[in-house]
């Protein structure tokens, strides 16, 4: 294996290592610090996890690959939902967590994710060369407008 993917895997385990040492040792933190620790580890795993997607497209379809990796991405979320929803069903006070869970993920996905997703091709605009149009033809304005809307009307339900 050449030098430089295992340098960005080593720095990937590197940004990881404290937050797995704060788990298993049960340390705590100040919160930021903990948020920093534990967000730098989820990153590192995205971009692991993209890697590896990317090196089993070798082997596999594309499609298959992203399938693979989009499974991996929501398992955690549907092991809380199932950890939610059966302990609900034992004990009444963990309804509202069930619910909450269930319903803030979507908010998140639909008010602001999807937004994201289609304006960020908005922001890049000034990069496309002179000689051609920009591949969206959805006016920018628009989209970003839709989307603070979404949000908001999805926070205030």
């Amino acid at each position: 294996m050449p030098t430089a993917i295992l340098r960005r895997i080593a720095i990937c385990l590197l940004f990881a290592a404290p937050a797995v040492v704060l788990r298993i040792s049960g340390i705590e933190l100040a919160p930021v610090l903990e948020l920093l620790a534990f967000g730098a580890a989820i990153v590192a795993a995205a971009f692991l996890l993209a890697w590896a997607a990317e090196a089993a497209q070798k082997d596999i379809s594309g499609a298959l690959a992203i399938a693979l990796l989009a499974l991996i991405a929501v398992l955690p979320e549907y092991a809380v939902d199932l950890y939610y929803a059966f302990r609900s069903g034992s004990d009444p006070d963990y309804l509202h967590f069930a619910a909450a869970n269930m319903t803030g993920s979507n908010r998140l996905l639909l008010g602001f994710g999807w937004p994201l997703v289609v304006s960020s091709p908005c922001s890049s605009r000034a990069a496309w060369p002179n000689g051609r149009s920009h591949p969206s033809n959805i006016p920018c304005v628009s989209t970003r407008a839709a989307g603070w809307i979404s949000a908001s009307s999805s926070s205030s339900a």
